[in-house]
């Protein structure tokens, strides 16, 4: 077995995903696919070649999916997860985060915190309170739309990541994101980063405020901020 050549390209996304490197006596010189990002590129290794160039020749094209399988031999939902994850990365990699992420407001929101979305098994989103709120409790969010949405990542019809979308007195902050892999945390990083956002991981200290026109009679668990006596305001728990 030999450590595998990858592109830059390729091996951004696998170092995101937590891949060190590809180790395979099969593969070598593996890149993505120019015109489907689905499907990667490689030379197999018995032509490999001094006198030919190794990222032109002689290449073989394989689905993302069908590649993993052969390298890892898990089952079909592992590799379906891997091949999700791999697609996001991928759109993260070249600035595509409208296939990333959706925006949603008003009655969306408590669909989406519906438990029985959830992709399931593990990660902050399973573990969440506030996984089986129900409409009453999740009503701030709900009546609040010009103050409050939330950005979700899909794998199909399913829910693989939340966080809450604040429009604060300083700019939109997106609170602490519910994932079921870690790794989407990083996701929301660059979201972030690229929008110019607030975000929580390093700015939930901050002193910021949030208008709330529409009262509700249940709260729910709120990260970053706490409700003002008075019902109409949302003001951060951890001031400097």
């Amino acid at each position: 077995m030999k450590i595998v050549t990858t592109s830059k390209r390729f091996n951004n996304i696998l170092i995101t995903m937590g891949i060190s490197h590809i180790v395979s006596n099969d593969y070598d010189y593996i890149d993505i696919d120019d015109e489907d990002h689905s499907i990667i590129t490689f030379l197999p290794t018995n032509r490999v070649s001094t006198d030919k160039d190794p990222w032109i020749d002689g290449r073989n094209k394989i689905k993302i999916g069908r590649f993993l399988k052969s390298l890892l031999g898990v089952d079909d939902y592992v590799i379906e997860n891997l091949s999700n994850r791999y697609k996001s990365l991928y759109y993260l990699e070249t600035n595509q985060y409208d296939k990333i992420f959706d925006i949603v407001q008003g009655k969306d929101i408590s669909y989406w915190y519906d438990y029985r979305k959830y992709i399931s098994g593990g990660g902050t989103l399973n573990s969440s309170c506030m996984r089986g709120a129900g409409e009453e409790r999740l009503e701030l969010y709900t009546t609040n739309p010009k103050s409050v949405k939330l950005l979700i990542i899909k794998q199909g019809d399913k829910l693989a990541a939340r966080a809450l979308m604040w429009n604060t007195d300083i700019g939109i902050y997106i609170d602490r994101p519910y994932c079921r892999y870690d790794n989407d945390h990083f996701l929301y990083q660059k979201y972030a980063e690229k929008n110019e956002f607030l975000i929580y991981f390093k700015d939930y200290r901050k002193r910021m405020r949030v208008v709330i026109k529409n009262k509700v009679i249940q709260y729910p668990y709120l990260d970053t901020f706490k409700m003002e006596s008075n019902g109409g305001m949302l003001t951060c728990k951890n001031l400097n």
